[in-house]
């Protein structure tokens, strides 16, 4: 230590003083909770969040009234405690899991991620969940897809093997039939392509078609009357004649557009 005399009297040098005070009081210091570990328990990570030997104790304390208990005999608050300590998220949407071809806001993204946050999984758990679940939907996807390009091509096959070089010409015939007898939701059902159709079918309704076409009688008036297609042909002139009818027609905000519409596009199909 330093002394200077001034005036007869003996001063000591400050700044030595305070570096001397603060070595001491670092001698002093208790050493941290981790300091006092042997050494091959220091680096352990499992300790790293133990601040002192209270948090040590608590935590066991809490693992130790848990020993010996079944799973469903938790409560709810253990199982959060537990999972936590695994490392569950706090909330299923901190999971941030993704499903092949499912979007991220999709309901049943919500709903996994709360079953995974509910059995206690940790993000790694819960990925591995996920990546499995969507390998699982793709190879289910696949084979849908690979039976239904079979089952095409077996029928096409098949039609082929039915009506010969009059493809084309039959299955004009059986659109024609279906749309007669059913209607375009018949053939909305069929993708709008009768190929579509089985074969043993799609030969029934060729037939009908054909009977169709040499009678040209398309169906049954209100009166009885046959409807041929020269009827339904003046029936839809007429009306794109009639000034009256084109104004509800063309114009999408009168009630009875709608009703006008499916009129003549039901016309239309019939004069097929």
């Amino acid at each position: 230590m330093t002394e200077i005399v001034t005036n007869g009297v003996v001063n000591t040098d400050p700044n030595e003083s305070s570096a001397s005070a603060s070595t001491s009081d670092s001698k002093n210091a208790p050493a941290s909770f981790l300091d006092s570990l042997p050494d091959d328990l220091k680096a352990e990570k499992s300790l790293q969040s133990f601040k002192d030997v209270g948090s040590l104790a608590k935590s066991y304390s809490e693992i130790n009234k848990l020993m010996g208990k079944k799973i469903t005999d938790l409560s709810a608050d253990e199982l959060k405690t537990i999972s936590s300590k695994f490392g569950a998220p706090e909330k299923p949407e901190d999971y941030g899991i993704e499903l092949l071809g499912v979007a991220k806001d999709d309901p049943i993204m919500t709903d996994i991620a709360k079953d995974l946050h509910s059995a206690g999984l940790n993000k790694d758990q819960a990925q591995a969940v996920v990546k499995s679940l969507s390998t699982k939907i793709d190879n289910i996807m696949k084979d849908i897809d690979k039976s239904s390009l079979e089952a095409k091509e077996s029928n096409d096959k098949a039609v082929l093997e039915a009506f010969g070089v009059r493809v084309e010409e039959n299955l004009k015939l059986a659109e024609r039939a279906l749309l007669h007898f059913g209607g375009k939701e018949f053939l909305d059902m069929a993708n709008n392509d009768v190929k579509n159709i089985a074969a043993p079918l799609l030969k029934i309704l060729a037939k009908a078609g054909e009977a169709i076409k040499e009678t040209n009688v398309i169906g049954k008036g209100d009166a009885g009357q046959d409807i041929t297609k020269e009827n339904i042909s003046e029936r839809i002139r007429a009306n794109l004649a009639d000034p009256e009818f084109m104004k509800i027609y063309t114009n999408p905000g009168h009630a009875k557009f709608q009703e006008y519409n499916e009129l003549m596009n039901a016309l239309y199909l019939k004069s097929v």
